[in-house]
């Protein structure tokens, strides 16, 4: 009668430790490490009008960067490795395309993805020329949080007004013709996970006559993940 117990007993044992080392197992498959690769990002528009990205990750991270035929993506894939790539911090300069801008940073663990469109106008500018737009130069940066910092200049005699627009879902920034010597701005923005983050440039022009049509919104960024 003991021996049954025993056998019984060593059976019950048996089957937990394989049902424990197939869970082990299927972890080791499966890890659950979810550490962003991309540790922060800056775009830049200089007041020629080029715009640029610099971006950081860990010193074992794979860069490669395609530009997708078909979306017009600028796509950067972030990879891991065992080892030190002895590089950690990478620079590109991103022309406009058709007005437009797409950025997206894909990791191989497809859980920290995000993207960022731009539309604005080429202005390109050639040596000795004068930027006139009301923004001059802007630069957004971001890290791995949902945190992202806007900092730009306008030119002189223009003010700022920060508005969000709830109907749209979307933070404005007002720019137009006044007296104003203040020339640099930072503003901080949160992304929630509700909706991407939207940030608008709205140029207001010749207010005396309140055109419609000189209102222009751009440029636009918006950044979803």
């Amino acid at each position: 009668m003991r021996k049954l117990a025993f056998y019984a007993l060593a059976a019950v044992t048996s089957y937990v430790l394989i049902s424990c080392s197939s869970d082990n197992v299927e972890l080791i498959k499966n890890p659950q490490n979810t550490e962003k690769l991309l540790k922060s990002f800056e775009i830049k528009r200089d007041a020629n009008g080029r715009y640029s990205i610099d971006y950081n990750v860990d010193d074992n991270v794979v860069v490669s960067s395609v530009k997708n035929s078909t979306s017009k993506i600028n796509e950067f894939y972030l990879s891991s490795e065992n080892k030190s790539i002895g590089r950690n911090n990478y620079k590109e300069e991103l022309p406009l395309e058709e007005d437009q801008l797409k950025i997206g940073f894909v990791e191989d663990s497809y859980e920290n993805n995000r993207t960022i469109f731009i539309k604005d106008q080429d202005i390109l500018l050639a040596k000795g020329e004068e930027n006139e737009e009301f923004l001059k130069e802007y630069s957004l940066a971001g890290s791995g949080t949902d945190i992202y910092q806007l900092d730009f200049t306008v030119n002189k005699g223009i003010t700022t007004d920060f508005v969000y627009n709830k109907e749209e879902m979307r933070y404005e920034i007002h720019l137009k013709e006044g007296d104003n010597r203040r020339k640099s701005y930072s503003k901080t923005f949160i992304k929630t996970e509700e909706a991407p983050l939207e940030i608008h440039f709205i140029n207001h022009r010749n207010q005396e006559q309140r055109l419609a049509a000189d209102i222009t919104g751009r440029p636009v960024v918006i950044i979803n993940d």
